[in-house]
């Protein structure tokens, strides 16, 4: 790579001397990815560092190597930077990390880097010192993730009721999303062929979260079935401003519950006036506490539908 202001787009880089930045585009490789495009796998040999610089990545584990089940445990956007295990432990990949869409990504090569630890001191420091202040912040959200994720499963564990569940849950989220001043949970009712809102926080009257069947953001969900983030609602290209319900306010987070393919629901947490400030990890966060509840709202669908069933096989036979 030989244009060095293109790093200045990169966070760890962006406040580093030109003078090291001309030195490190020289040996900084550009290599672009397609959708899907496998950049390490898990296992491989470690011995480059990756810098995102546009794009998103997705890395994903193995949890069960017999059956060939991986999940996903975050996804990473321009600015970023992965694989840097690779400067101090030797050892093979952990993860494995593949595209999501059209990525273009930055590679170091250790030997390259090791290179500068020993001819430009300075540079070695700039880029560790960033690396290190990046990993300490990932590592406290991972933290709370995991803080986060255990409780949730405690609640899962413990609590019967599926309102109560959600209401608790949704508290939850409301704690981890800075700025989130309303939500809600919504699950589908089959017969009334619509969204039905279970709980919520924030809003001061039932008819502030009027859902109707064919609104902005259930027309879309069902259409996508995907995450939808909208920090400023008035400048969105998905939506115009006026097709937006009023429970969206100004900035909003919408996060689809998904069981085996089916949309079961979905939660939102909101802001009318100001912009959410929310970060990948939290995010990457949202889709945890989804993938936890979703099963045992499909389980809790199923009995009420066995139960449901029973009564009218009892009421046949009278």
């Amino acid at each position: 790579m030989s244009d060095a202001s293109k790093l200045k787009g990169i966070e760890l880089f962006k406040n580093i001397d030109d003078r090291i930045l001309a030195s490190l585009a020289k040996v900084l490789r550009e290599e672009h990815f397609n959708d899907g495009q496998i950049i390490f796998s898990e296992d491989d040999k470690s011995d480059e560092i990756y810098f995102i610089f546009s794009g998103e990545v997705e890395i994903v584990k193995t949890v069960n190597r017999e059956a060939g089940i991986a999940q996903s445990l975050s996804s990473l956007g321009k600015g970023d930077f992965f694989g840097e295990m690779a400067l101090f432990d030797k050892k093979n990949r952990s993860a494995t990390v593949k595209a999501k869409g059209e990525a273009v990504l930055l590679k170091l090569s250790c030997k390259d880097f090791y290179y500068f630890l020993k001819n430009d001191a300075q540079i070695a420091v700039s880029i560790l010192g960033g690396m290190l202040g990046s990993t300490i912040k990932r590592l406290r959200e991972t933290d709370i993730g995991y803080a986060t994720i255990y409780e949730t499963g405690r609640l899962l564990a413990c609590e019967q009721n599926i309102n109560k569940l959600l209401a608790n849950v949704l508290g939850k989220i409301m704690e981890i999303i800075p700025g989130a001043q309303n939500g809600f949970m919504a699950l589908w009712n089959e017969f009334a062929e619509m969204f039905e809102v279970h709980c919520s926080q924030g809003f001061s009257t039932a008819g502030e979260i009027a859902l109707q069947k064919n609104d902005a953001i259930i027309k879309w969900l069902k259409e996508n079935k995907e995450r939808l983030v909208v920090e400023d609602a008035a400048k969105t290209e998905i939506f115009g401003r006026n097709a937006l319900p009023r429970y969206c306010g100004l900035s909003f987070v919408v996060q689809p519950l998904i069981h085996r393919g089916e949309l079961l629901g979905f939660f939102l947490v909101s802001n009318r006036s100001e912009k959410i400030d929310i970060s990948r990890s939290q995010i990457n966060l949202l889709s945890g506490i989804a993938s936890q509840i979703a099963p045992v709202i499909a389980n809790a669908k199923k009995i009420e539908e066995d139960q449901n069933r029973r009564r009218l096989q009892r009421a046949r036979t009278w």
